[in-house]
């Protein structure tokens, strides 16, 4: 049968704080125009911007005032104009089709 002694281990012992990169908040921005535009924001001493992508969404609504939308490129979303009417075909709440 093992006999086992608990011997103290002396050492020194260290604390350390380490400040860490994580996602802190997503800054947008909308408009009425035909040109995007970046958003503008202040960083404070301990933020970094991690990096920009953009995103295009078309806004449609009918006529009995159901709002849809559909995430587009750049290309599609500069051939449309802002007021004009379009068709579209809504297949589970996803829009599927957009006809002028």
């Amino acid at each position: 049968m093992p006999v086992y002694v608990d011997v103290p281990i002396y050492d020194t012992k260290y604390y350390y704080k380490i400040d860490k990169w994580c996602y802190n908040r997503t800054e947008s921005s909308s408009g009425e125009t035909d040109d995007p535009y970046w958003p503008e924001f202040n960083l404070s001493a301990k933020e970094r911007e991690s990096g920009r992508n953009e995103t295009y969404t078309i806004y449609f609504e009918t006529k009995e005032k159901k709002t849809y939308s559909k995430n587009v490129s750049y290309d599609e979303w500069k051939e449309f104009n802002l007021g004009e009417k379009y068709h579209i075909t809504v297949v589970a709440g996803i829009v599927t089709e957009i006809e002028p």
